[in-house]
């Protein structure tokens, strides 16, 4: 009997551990996308800005 109960609380520590990995995993996952639909915005922008400024160099080299 001791030796079950013994077992039942290492499976439960083990599980609350696998939990909290778990969890640690998800905010690193998190972090991770939200990095990277930051750099593909700035991106975005960058392209965005160099159009305008050739758009803009170009209007006015024709008038």
């Amino acid at each position: 009997m001791k030796y079950s109960k013994h077992k039942i609380k290492e499976v439960f520590k083990s599980k609350l551990c696998c939990n909290e990995t778990l969890k640690n995993y998800k905010e690193i996952m998190i972090t991770v996308i939200v990095i990277a639909i930051i750099i593909v915005m700035l991106i975005t922008l960058v392209f965005g800005t160099m159009h305008i400024i050739r758009d803009s160099i170009y209007t006015m080299r024709l008038s």
